[in-house]
């Protein structure tokens, strides 16, 4: 659901309007501890993607 309007870190205000239903069903289905260990999880996962994306570009820059 965060993927599809576009919600990079959890717990933004896009959520709590196109999201609610399976929030609280994740909030009521997870340990407090453990759903902030996916939020930022959900961060890092997607920092490390532009990183990989930002070395693999310059990497192509650098063989040419």
């Amino acid at each position: 659901c965060l993927d599809s309007v576009g919600v990079l870190k959890p717990g933004d205000d896009k959520i709590s309007v196109a999201c609610s239903p399976k929030n609280k069903a994740y909030e009521q289905k997870c340990a407090k501890t453990w759903i902030e260990y996916f939020n930022q999880r959900r961060v890092i996962a997607e920092a490390q993607k532009d990183r990989l994306a930002q070395a693999n570009t310059q990497a192509e820059n650098s063989k040419r």
